[in-house]
């Protein structure tokens, strides 16, 4: 049984809990001056509840482990000391602050690429900023992480030094990040409950953000590119649909085959899964002319497409594209390469071609391509006012007569291809010598007389 006793011996009372530990040595756990007799009591009880399971070899009651949780970790450390915690409680009580610990996360997982690294690293410093830095993992509570939530949302913006808050978005994008590193601390016996678990932390979809951009509107942009390299990036982006940078440190020569019209993409962000992140991609009209002169560019034995890719970083990519968007004269659109993805997907499906085939190709899912990237266009709202519930191949055919009369390779902007109406993409794509009109002032010419082009590099 344990008892409290009051003490006085420096001045101020406190509280000491008496009990009779397992091995029948007589024990006394001193409590911190701030605890009151009604504290002290209900910490003599689980005093108790703990040396029934040290004496039965039980496990320890959830109502114990919750109680642990809420306990400032020197108490806990007391109780590891005097033996009444169960040896996977006891070893993982450390003090560990939250600084701390998230630099030991990310150390111990190599395995999180560098886009999901550095996000965790902002939410850590987001916690820490609020928290402060002596604030240990065992301490924060749910109504700590509360709190985050909303400083977050009204002053944790860093880059704006907390003068405003941030979007909803980046707040459950945060907030996931924290759930995550404070759910391993939980699963490691560290901390019993994760303070985290019941804040909102899924992914909504912000509409406002998007924007479908258009081909004059590309066109413009490209025609303020600076060299072959920059035209070949924001084509890919825009006509290949590219998740820009990740995937274009990845995109070698090799795995480009002009003559058969197809690139093998690889992705990081999905090297996890089991097709290990490789999708292949068909060399669409579009974006034929741009990869050709790319290829004439290329030094001798180039292995990537873009050479320079690993060097640049999406910070940066996003600047300079911005600068070329202002000298075009066209209104800056937000994400600006996301949306160039995002738009090549949503023209792909308005052309008629199976989701399942479109969501292949970009190297997403149909759920996510619905959800993150297809957007309703003022294009095929106009269509189904003229049209209604016309079959797509019909308007299609219409569109296809209008670009030929017109010599565009692209029907309409919402990007039906010429003849590409439930084909084979492979089948809508140029003879290998042949360049799309509307691009050849934008790539430069291709001599190639009426030799068949080579590429030995490409299987």
């Amino acid at each position: 049984m344990a008892t409290i006793q009051a003490d006085r011996t420096d001045g101020k009372l406190r509280y000491r809990v008496c009990f009779q530990s397992t091995d029948g040595q007589r024990k006394r756990l001193r409590l911190d001056s701030k605890t009151r007799k009604r504290d002290a009591e209900g910490i003599a009880r689980k005093i108790e509840d703990l040396l029934s399971v040290k004496a039965n070899n039980g496990t320890v009651p959830p109502s114990v482990l919750d109680w642990l949780a809420g306990v400032p970790l020197s108490l806990r450390v007391k109780l590891r000391d005097a033996n009444l915690l169960p040896e996977h409680v006891a070893g993982a009580i450390e003090r560990m602050t939250v600084a701390a610990w998230f630099k030991r996360y990310l150390k111990e997982r190599p395995d999180i690429k560098a886009g999901t690294r550095e996000q965790i690293e902002i939410s850590g410093r987001n916690l820490v900023a609020y928290l402060g830095d002596d604030k240990t993992i065992d301490r924060v509570t749910a109504a700590d992480a509360k709190r985050w939530r909303g400083w977050m949302l009204t002053q944790g913006n860093e880059r704006k030094k907390g003068k405003c808050g941030l979007a909803e978005d980046t707040v459950r994008r945060r907030t996931g990040r924290a759930k995550q590193v404070f759910g391993e601390a939980v699963e490691r016996g560290m901390i019993v409950v994760n303070p985290f678990s019941k804040l909102p932390s899924a992914s909504r979809v912000n509409t406002t953000r998007q924007r479908f951009i258009d081909i004059p509107t590309i066109t413009k942009v490209i025609e303020e590119a600076p060299s072959t390299e920059w035209r070949t990036i924001i084509a890919l982006a825009r006509f290949g649909g590219l998740r820009i940078p990740s995937e274009l440190s990845t995109l070698r020569w090799d795995r480009v085959s002009l003559p058969q019209g197809r690139i093998t993409i690889q992705a990081p962000k999905t090297e996890h899964h089991r097709d290990g992140g490789l999708r292949v991609m068909p060399i669409f009209p579009e974006l034929r002319p741009f990869v050709e002169a790319a290829w004439d560019v290329a030094t001798p034995g180039a292995v990537y497409v873009i050479e320079t890719a690993k060097r640049r970083n999406a910070r940066n990519l996003g600047t300079e594209l911005g600068r070329m968007i202002e000298r075009a004269g066209v209104e800056r659109w937000p994400k600006a390469f996301q949306n160039l993805r995002a738009s090549r997907e949503t023209e792909l499906l308005a052309a008629g071609y199976p989701a399942k085939d479109v969501a292949s190709w970009l190297g997403n899912s149909v759920p996510v391509a619905m959800k993150h990237y297809a957007m309703a266009t003022a294009e095929q709202f106009e269509r189904a006012m003229k049209s209604g519930a016309t079959p797509i191949g019909a308007v299609a055919d219409e569109a296809t007569a209008e670009g030929e009369n017109s010599g565009s390779g692209v029907g309409h902007t919402g990007g039906a291809f010429r003849g590409a109406q439930g084909q084979n993409p492979d089948d809508n794509v140029q003879p290998e010598n042949e360049k799309s009109p509307q691009f050849a002032g934008l790539c430069g010419s291709v001599s190639v007389g009426d030799e068949t082009l080579s590429y030995p590099a490409r299987t």
